[in-house]
């Protein structure tokens, strides 16, 4: 590599042209937001982050609800997205504010990140979660959800029509191109349902709950603030001696104590090391504001998600459950999932000495996760605050 572009990439200008959402700046030789098309790509990230929207659905709505088409060149006009440049784009650390070079070195971006690390890795979960749902005839609320605890295969959904002209939903396990048959019994899709209403109502608070949490952490948040800053310092620490040890490395190699093979793994790792310290340095501290928000969203939810479970939309069915609990295994009719943090917490058929646990756990993963709940529809229930922007 040049000395010119090395120099270049290290200040966070690539030589390569932006993805989608981005233009370049020829006057200062930067990177800059397209006016027209970087809203429009960060929406289809919140469609993919919310759970609930395949990417196929997501493309469409791209292309032909919000009209994107590509920047015109002096080859022709500018062009719908593809498929496969979607997925491109998802998989793409560049929107997280990372520059990525095809020999695999990375550096901290100069252009303005339009996701954070913490989406970009939920983006990269979902996208890399087996079983996710195919099209289909009809469109079922768990496919790709649940999977069968004795093969681990994905269950699949069917309608079955009585007599009577009823339909109801089962999922079964997937059995085709296999020799041999699976064993369990079909999910009746409504005693799923029933267990899951069962399940989160023994999550549900109560509103004097929830003010006590979030009374009783409003002192604690208060003092955890303003520890943040060691934090910060030791980020600071770690960035400082991946410095001096790329250094050491460049001195080691010159010296011809390294071979070329060891330097270069050594100096990609660095590399990659550095990026993320300073995509950390970068994001600003939480305020004591910022996180009694989120203490008051993850009460909130509690209370609501038994009730939107039970009367939402097949996608807000399927959002609540994506962001409670995770590995949904079926045996025997029953469903065993991993309850997710900080909802496994929750648990109103404990004793009331219990609470204080939840108030002592909740401070550190709601500081160390920058958590996001999906985007619901909460107008008709006035249990839960009103969305804010989290930090």
């Amino acid at each position: 590599m040049k000395r010119g572009n090395r120099a270049r990439f290290q200040q966070g200008w690539p030589n390569f042209r932006p993805p989608a959402g981005y233009l370049e700046d020829r006057a200062t030789k930067t990177v800059i937001k397209d006016p027209v098309n970087f809203d429009l790509v960060r929406r289809a990230w919140d469609l993919l982050l919310s759970g609930s929207t395949r990417p196929r659905q997501i493309l469409a709505t791209l292309n032909n609800e919000c009209g994107f088409r590509s920047r015109s060149n002096s080859r022709g006009h500018g062009k719908p997205m593809s498929f496969s440049g979607l997925y491109a784009a998802f998989k793409n650390p560049y929107y997280m504010g990372l520059s990525q070079l095809r020999n695999g070195e990375t550096y901290k971006g100069g252009h303005s990140p339009m996701i954070t690390e913490q989406e970009y890795a939920r983006a990269q979960e979902i996208l890399g979660r087996p079983g996710r749902p195919r099209p289909a005839h009809h469109d079922f609320a768990f496919a790709g959800l649940l999977r069968c605890a004795s093969c681990g295969r994905a269950l699949v959904g069917e309608v079955h029509t009585k007599p009577s002209g009823k339909r109801y939903t089962y999922y079964r396990c997937h059995r085709r191109g296999h020799d041999s048959l699976c064993g369990e019994p079909t999910l009746p899709e409504q005693a799923f349902t029933d267990q899951m209403v069962r399940d989160l109502g023994r999550m549900t608070l109560k509103p004097e709950v929830a003010r006590w949490i979030t009374q009783q952490l409003s002192r604690t948040l208060r003092t955890e603030a303003q520890q943040l800053s060691s934090v910060r310092e030791s980020v600071e620490r770690a960035l400082s001696q991946a410095r001096t040890e790329e250094d050491t490395l460049l001195s080691l190699r010159l010296r011809g104590s390294v071979d070329d093979e060891t330097y270069e793994r050594r100096r990609l790792d660095i590399s990659s090391r550095r990026a993320h310290l300073d995509l950390q340095l970068d994001a600003p501290l939480p305020t004591v504001d910022t996180l009694l928000e989120r203490v008051e969203w993850i009460t909130g939810f509690a209370q609501a998600a038994p009730q939107l479970f039970r009367n939402g939309t097949p996608v807000q069915q399927r959002q609540v459950l994506e962001t409670i609990g995770s590995s949904f295994r079926v045996t025997a009719r029953k469903v065993a999932y991993d309850a997710k943090k900080p909802f496994v917490f929750f648990d109103t058929t404990a004793s009331d000495s219990s609470w204080y646990s939840v108030v002592e756990r909740l401070p550190t993963w709601i500081i160390e996760r920058n958590f996001q709940i999906p985007e619901y529809s909460f107008d008709t229930l006035d249990t839960v605050p009103r969305k804010r922007q989290v930090a």
